[in-house]
């Protein structure tokens, strides 16, 4: 039976095997070894078969016995080396320990010093800051020093030319009482002269006053914005008015039955205004119409006018000031003395003339109102004109420019009608008939701008319309015709364009 001697790679990996894994590596070893062949001989039985396998473990483990004196060597050795690796590993934890009292020491020795050098910096800083002090405190001083040197130079400067100038003033000055004394004596002559010239000044003033007086400096009044604005209030409440009178006392449709001939004088007068005798709507209407336009007519003719004066002289005034209409001032002046002519009894002519504008009016539409409602008529109209002429005499006669009242044409803006007499349909009417009728309230400016631009009748408004209609034309060869629904109420149902 042959030997089995492990190699050297298998028991440099067995050393480090327990003592019992090498027996069983070494049995598994034995029994690799004695396994039957197919050609050998029968297997023997299981006892024996155990047996033979210490025996030949025996033997392996006899031969290589120097193997195993090789492993105690190594053995042996290994515990050496464990012995002065163990004596390395203090003498290492001994100098650890050293080191790291030596960090220590190092680190407390570190601190201290760090601590001294913070003291001593901050004292160093401390010093460092003081001596910037010092310095910018020098320098500041050595300024001031250089400053103060600069500045009493100039002062002894000055002071060379203060002497200079005392020297020249002392002999300007004895010059001056030498002029004094000559001015003193020429200032009694002036004073003589200046006391004639003060009393020639209160003479010149006496008369300037006087000749002011004359031209009615500051008696006239501007129309500034609140005057402005209380006469166009006041205008319209007097248009208004007028527009209230007549609605009040000429609305009676029977009335005009019996008034013919009046009604034939009221359409000579205004030719442009039909004036049917019939009861209809529109016949009241233009009746109201004709009476409101006779109202106006007698406020241009005698309250709405430059100033009141007695009517013999009416004429000649209105010629002077045609004749200063280009020159304001004089014109101006000449309305003073007119109106300073007449003086406090000048709201006594107002009133004279109101009351001779009602009578007139009266005159003129007495047939027009109820006989029962004629006396109230005519202390309205007479009330109505006093106002107006109270106003006009204070607002007006009294502003510094001439309100000038005139009659408005068709082509005037800001003129006015009244909504009873229906929307003009401007788009379809002609040119022939596209004029005023009747003017109801006057068109009033100042210096261009408008302070009432009037009330008008349009020959084209759709009441107009239906009552010429209305009225008979023997020039055309027609009777009146009375209709309330047919071509010319259809008029009035449309808007002015």
């Amino acid at each position: 039976m042959s030997t089995y001697l492990p190699s050297a790679c298998l028991w440099s990996r067995m050393v480090h095997l327990s003592f019992k894994e090498r027996m069983k590596t070494l049995a598994a070893m034995a029994e690799s070894k004695v396994k039957p062949t197919a050609r050998g001989p029968p297997a023997k039985i299981d006892r024996d078969s155990k047996l033979w396998s210490l025996i030949c473990l025996a033997r392996e483990v006899g031969g290589d016995a120097d193997g195993i004196q090789d492993y105690t060597n190594l053995v042996d050795e290994k515990k050496k080396i464990e012995c002065e690796l163990s004596e390395k590993t203090k003498e290492v934890l001994r100098l650890n320990q050293d080191l790291a009292q030596h960090k220590a020491d190092a680190a407390r020795e570190r601190s201290t010093l760090m601590e001294s050098f913070g003291e001593q910096y901050k004292i160093y800083d401390q010093k460092n800051a003081a001596l910037e002090t010092y310095r910018g405190a020098l320098e500041r001083l050595k300024a001031e020093q250089k400053t103060m040197k600069d500045q009493d130079l100039s002062r002894k400067i000055q002071l060379a030319t203060l002497e200079s100038n005392a020297k020249l003033a002392k002999s300007a000055h004895d010059q001056l009482q030498n002029k004094f004394k000559t001015k003193e004596t020429d200032c009694i002559v002036h004073r003589s002269q200046l006391q004639a010239s003060q009393a020639q000044r209160d003479d010149l003033e006496s008369r300037l006053r006087q000749a002011r007086e004359d031209l009615g400096d500051d008696f006239f009044h501007d129309i500034d914005e609140a005057r402005e604005t209380n006469l166009r209030e006041q205008l319209k409440s007097l248009s208004a008015l007028s527009y209230d009178i007549v609605k009040d006392f000429m609305s009676d449709p029977e009335l005009a039955m019996t008034s013919n001939p009046l009604l034939q004088s009221l359409q000579t007068r205004f030719r442009d205004i039909p004036l049917p005798i019939g009861a209809t709507r529109e016949a009241v209407l233009m009746r109201r119409a004709a009476g409101q336009a006779v109202i106006c007519e007698a406020l241009m003719t005698h309250i709405l006018r430059p100033f009141y004066i007695p009517k013999d002289f009416k004429q000649a005034a209105e010629q002077m000031l045609d004749f200063f209409s280009e020159e304001k001032e004089q014109q101006r002046i000449f309305r003073h003395q007119v109106i300073k002519m007449l003086d406090d009894a000048e709201m006594e002519v107002a009133a004279a003339t109101a009351i001779n504008a009602a009578h007139a009016i009266s005159t003129l539409l007495d047939r027009l109102v109820s006989p029962r409602n004629m006396e109230s008529f005519r202390r309205k109209i007479e009330e109505f004109l006093i106002q107006a002429a109270e106003m006009w005499a204070v607002e007006a006669q009294g502003a510094s420019d001439l309100i000038e009242v005139t009659t408005p044409e068709s082509e005037d803006e800001q003129l006015e009608s009244y909504s009873e007499f229906g929307a003009r349909n401007t788009g379809k009417a002609g040119d022939a008939n596209h004029n005023i009728a009747a003017t109801l309230f006057p068109r009033i400016t100042i210096n261009g701008k408008i302070l009432h631009g009037g009330v008008v009748l349009w020959s084209d408004s759709p009441a107009t319309l239906i009552a010429r209609d209305q009225t008979p034309s023997p020039t055309l060869g027609r009777s009146a015709t009375f209709r309330k629904n047919g071509r010319r109420n259809s008029v009035a149902g449309h808007s002015a364009a």
